[in-house]
């Protein structure tokens, strides 16, 4: 089994959500997490200061933590605007071409997901704008279904990687699938609004749910970190990644990306 590390950009800074409700929302969260014992003074403290500096992405430092460690990750970057997804491309593209010049690879965050015109156009704009090749897509919010994929596969992707699992990659159409089995949220929240996990019990029970993966033969383990959480204001959710990642080196996964894991399959599969 190997492990495809993967990064979601929701934020670039704090400043692009001035006219929506995610500002109260994220300070009223922090606040009710800090009173119910959740998080810490100093993380609190550092969330206020991050956003009112309008710092809320950490790409630069994720990137290179990745790469220090010998680590080719997948960063997945949007180009159009909704669902609390804010940033206009512009001010990604330094940003995006930083992770590239780690050695990382950047994909489509994609937004568009019912008209086939615009699913094309979503994919044109992030080759032009960002001037790469686009041969993976995300859906924000991890929106999925059965039709989309199939849209997808006919616009030409070669891969997705939007929707939770336990199994292996799979071929649907000419598009592969490849689940999230290890994210964040889910290992930090437990499906929650709020944090409830402290960080050595997400630690545990994602070694637990990567060892069971590794029981049951899944192919590729794919885990999904969000930079915005590479943050002081964040300690225990960016700990807990760099712990994984260390224990996982530890065990002596391989590493690999999901353009990587696409010729394997392609070899093995014919």
């Amino acid at each position: 089994m190997k492990v495809i590390i993967s990064h979601d950009v929701d934020h670039i800074s704090a400043f692009e959500h001035k006219a929506d409700l995610i500002l109260p929302k994220f300070i009223a969260r922090a606040i009710l997490e800090m009173l119910y014992g959740r998080i810490d003074a100093r993380q609190f403290s550092a969330r206020l200061v991050e956003t009112v500096c309008g710092r809320w992405n950490f790409i630069r430092e994720l990137s290179k933590f990745d790469s220090d460690l010998g680590i080719r990750s997948t960063f997945f970057f949007a180009v159009k605007q909704g669902i609390g997804l804010a940033y206009k491309p512009e001010s990604a593209r330094e940003l995006l071409h930083a992770t590239l010049s780690d050695g990382h690879c950047v994909v489509l965050h994609g937004i568009a997901r019912r008209v086939p015109v615009d699913l094309e156009r979503e994919r044109y704009l992030f080759e032009q704008i960002y001037g790469v090749p686009c041969s993976g897509v995300r859906m924000h919010y991890l929106h999925y279904d059965y039709r989309l994929l199939l849209k997808l596969s006919d616009i030409g992707y070669s891969y997705d990687s939007t929707f939770r699992g336990n199994g292996s990659a799979a071929k649907h159409s000419n598009i592969w699938t490849f689940p999230i089995h290890i994210m964040d949220g889910d290992m930090m929240l437990k499906q929650s609004r709020y944090q409830t996990a402290s960080k050595n019990e997400a630690l545990q029970a994602s070694k637990q749910r990567i060892r069971a993966l590794r029981d049951i033969g899944v192919d590729y383990v794919s885990v999904l970190f969000h930079d915005r959480y590479f943050s002081p204001g964040h300690a225990d959710w960016r700990d807990w990644y760099c712990d994984l990642v260390h224990w996982l080196i530890d065990e002596n996964f391989e590493f690999c990306t999901y353009e990587e894991a696409l010729i394997e399959l392609k070899e093995n599969n014919g």
